[in-house]
Parts: C-alpha cells; structure tokens; sequence
C-alpha cells in the first residue's frame, strides 16, 4: 500500500506571497459535518464541561483567542441540507421549502415502519426534494460576480442526484473538490476508495488517493491547501468553503489520532469520534499554516461553524450535546445550537451571547468583503448583516433575541422513524430567553422553556396561566413568521388539508 504524507507544506511546496493591501479579504468558511455545541474544547457554556475537557481542538481554541465567539448561534435547521441552502443563499429553509436533507431514506407517502411502530396521522408538505439551483443568488456566486475565485472542498449536499444543484460549480463555485449530493462517505479510509462496501456512498473526484492510508479528512486538506495556494499564486482573492464531511457517520477512527482516547478510557464509539475531532482540527490549523506561509492570514476572514447538532440518537452514543437537551434532529437546544467563532481583519476579541443564526453569513460575509451591493442583499434576505458586531461597534441586532426553525419531516431511517425524544416534525421560536415549540403528531402540542433558567428544557411551561402572556406573544410571533415566509405546513393524509398551529 502506498503512503501518502499529509505534511501540506511538503505536498505543496513553499510558496510565499506578500498580500496586496486595499484588495478584498479572502474568506475561508470552515463546516464540520455534526459538529455539536459542546464537540470543541473551546467552552461555550458558562463553565467548561467534561465534554470540553474530552476533545482537543487547539487550533479552534487559538481562533477563539483572536476573534467573536458566539456562545448562541444556531444552524438553520437540526439537519444538514436546509442548513447548507441557508448558508448559500442567506434564506430561512422554509422560505426555500428546503426543510430535510437532500435524499432522504423515507419515500413522499412515508408507510408504516417496518419494525412496526405507529403511522402518523400527519404526513409530509411537498416540499423542495431537488434543492438549489442555477438560479439561486448564492454567496459564491456573489463574490465570483466580484473577482474572486470560489472554491468549494468536501460535502455539498445542496442538490439531490442528477440534479445541477448536485454540482456545486451551478451555484457560482469556480472548482469543486468532492462534493455532489452525497449526504456522507461510505468510509473514510482511502483503502476503501472512500466507500467501503457502498459505492452508491463514494466521495467523488479523490481516486488519486485510492489505495493509500490516508484519511479523507487529510486529503481534504492537501486538496484545499493546493487550491488556496493556486488562488494567491494567480494573485486573485478567493472564498474557500471548506465543508468537511467529518464528523459525520460512520463514526470511524482516525487510525493515528484514536489510540489516547482509548487509553484515557473512553468508549470505543466515544474515543472513534473524539480522533474525528481532533482530526478536523487539525485540518484546521493546516489551513491556518497555509494562509500564514503564504502571508495572506491577516487578510483573510476565517468562520468557524457547523452545520447542525451532534449525532447523539445512535448507538454509543458517541458524543452528548449536555447541558443541551437533544442533538441532531431534535426540537430541542442540541439539534440546532452549534459553534461559530469568526476571526479575521477589523474583526475584535470578544465573545457574546448575541443570538445569531448560519443564514446571517451572506450579508455579513458581503459586508466585511465591501460588495457594492452589501447592503440591498442584507434588505433581500432572511440574514441580518452582523459586520457591526464582530467589529465591536455594537453588542445587539436590530431583530432582537428572535431565532426560528421549522422541520416538518419525519427523520426516518431504514427501520423507520426514530422514536427519541424530539425528532419528529416541529416548528419553534425563540424569543426573549423562551423557545416555544410546536409539535404535529398525534393531533399537535405545545412546549415552553425558559431557557435563561431552563437551559436543558426540563420543565415544559405552556398551558400554564402565569406564562399565558408569553405563550401568546410567541405564538403570533411564530404565526406571522410562518406566513411571511410561506412556511409550508404539513398535511392530514385522510383529507390532505394543512396542519399546523393555530391563532
């Protein structure tokens, strides 16, 4: 078997470049696939947490140390693909009617399940099954219109199969590496073609390293490494949107990262996805080197973030979003808390608990960068430009503590849906330090925390009279948020008329 070294300075070769002051700033959008709240070591609760302390991530605690923190920032949705539409185009998923990931195990009608459990009495809208498209005013296609080169490595997942918007090169990417409508890889291992036994789950566009023993992970990294190299060396500004794959399934060890977590007494599955981690991080800091060898780091804005909860209804589980309740999927705090940190020119040190959500990165990334058109974009979409805070000349955004998500799908898997706690369709808003969430099964409900006493959302409050006033406000908030961005509702399957909360 061949080996091929990761050293991203020997693979490249050195190549220095003195950046060109007054040109726009490169931006590098760093995704991890999963990655929960509490998957760093960078604290993002008021104390650090046992789940902080597991993981190693200095490169993402050095980021944290020269930029924004953003202890409450939300994915667009507990599931990857509306979250990654959202961040393309800086529009809620519901106003895109791109509400689940793209190919989606469960058919249109959704039977029963095969292992018996119940059917719903609720069934799916016809919802946005194809995803984006060659129409979509997209960030990458934005900043392309602007001179830079857009490059995009790892998962895509904006389209579904035979679709354009499965190639991202249709949404303004300039290059593409390994991305098409693949949700996750068949394997990590370049042994296995990076599909294992699946090749309906290979990564495409990586043969080169067929054969060898390097990780995705790392031939993601040599990848985006040469390509930010191309981009200085041609002498153009570049938007790199790294989206890893890691940490999702299959939770598979990083074969020379995994050995110190079993050691320190992990669980297999826990100390499989802590070498993911670590490894993603240093995927991380070998972007880093690479920008700082080739003297364009402080002219780059770099973000940190992730595409929804930590994978915590499965078998192990590998990870925990605690003191969140929940994780990818749910309704609940984990399914849609994730990190964002962002670091970069006129950008302060500070950490905040403003709330802001992924879809805030368009307008943001258009303002920091200068477009000319920065500011109608901001008017244009569901996104709030939050340039003013990262520059510390604000500490709150004109919307307010106000954050929404609405999932009516059923998250089904081969066996059917799961029945954990949370995942299954609802709409929710959060206002104010309360999160009100409306569930559709089994004839519709309400739930209510404060979550500035209530983090963990152990103590349901709606129907209660002393939150009544509360109750009320958020549920016409909810309401006319639904019908200004035409959320679609879910329908009854005897009647097909629309189900959803009410007035």
């Amino acid at each position: 078997m061949r080996s091929v070294s990761i050293a991203i300075g020997i693979i490249l070769g050195v190549v220095f470049a003195s950046s060109v002051r007054g040109a726009p700033p490169n931006v590098v959008l760093f995704l991890v696939d999963d990655l929960g709240w509490q998957d760093i070591a960078v604290p993002l609760h008021a104390e650090p947490t046992e789940t902080n302390r597991r993981y190693r991530t200095p490169n993402v605690e050095a980021l944290a140390a020269r930029g924004v923190v953003f202890t409450d920032a939300y994915a667009a949705s507990p599931v990857c693909s509306p979250t990654r539409c959202g961040i393309m185009t800086g529009l809620h998923p519901a106003r895109l009617h791109i509400t689940d990931w793209i190919g989606h195990y469960g058919p249109a009608d959704q039977p029963a399940p095969k292992d018996g459990r119940r059917e719903h009495s609720v069934g799916l809208p016809d919802w946005n099954r194809a995803g984006l498209g060659p129409d979509d005013v997209t960030l990458p296609r934005l900043l392309h219109e602007q001179g830079y080169r857009t490059i995009h490595v790892g998962k895509a997942h904006f389209g579904s199969r035979g679709t354009p918007g499965a190639d991202p090169r249709t949404l303004g990417f300039d290059v593409n590496i390994a991305g098409n409508h693949l949700g996750g890889p068949g394997s990590y291992e370049a042994a296995d073609a990076f599909m294992a036994d699946n090749p309906g789950h290979q990564v495409p566009g990586l043969e080169r390293y067929h054969g060898t023993d390097i990780n995705l992970t790392d031939a993601l990294t040599v990848e985006a490494s040469r390509a930010i190299g191309d981009a200085v060396a041609d002498g153009v500004p570049f938007l790199l949107h790294f989206a890893h794959y890691s940490v999702h399934a299959p939770i598979q060890a990083h074969r020379s990262l995994v050995q110190p977590y079993l050691d320190a007494g992990l669980t297999p599955p826990q100390a499989r996805y802590a070498s993911m981690v670590e490894s993603v991080d240093h995927s991380f800091g070998s972007v880093i080197a690479t920008l700082e060898r080739l003297g364009v780091l402080d002219d780059t804005i770099i973000v940190f973030t992730s595409d929804n909860g930590p994978l915590t209804a499965h078998s192990g589980p590998p990870t925990t979003a605690f003191p969140l309740k929940g994780g990818k999927g749910t309704a609940y705090e984990g399914g849609t808390r994730v990190p964002l940190i962002i670091a970069g020119p006129g950008v302060s040190t500070a950490r905040t608990s403003v709330v802001v959500s992924v879809i805030d990165l368009l307008p943001t990334v258009l303002a920091l960068t200068g477009h000319p058109d920065a500011a109608a974009h901001d008017a244009r979409v569901d996104g709030d430009d939050c340039s003013s805070l990262l520059r510390g000349e604000t500490t709150t955004l004109a919307r307010g503590d106000e954050f929404m998500v609405h999932y009516p799908h059923y998250w089904w898997t081969e066996r059917g849906p799961y029945d954990t706690p949370g995942i299954e369709p609802f709409t929710a808003i959060r206002v104010d330090g309360w999160k009100l969430i409306w569930f559709y099964n089994d004839g519709g409900r309400w739930e209510l925390y404060d979550l500035v006493t209530d983090l963990g959302e152990t103590n349901d409050r709606a129907g209660r009279t002393e939150t009544r006033d509360v109750e009320t406000r958020l549920r016409t908030r909810l309401l006319d948020w639904m019908d200004a961005v035409a959320a679609q509702r879910m329908v009854d399957r005897a009647t097909g008329a629309p189900v959803g909360p009410t007035r």
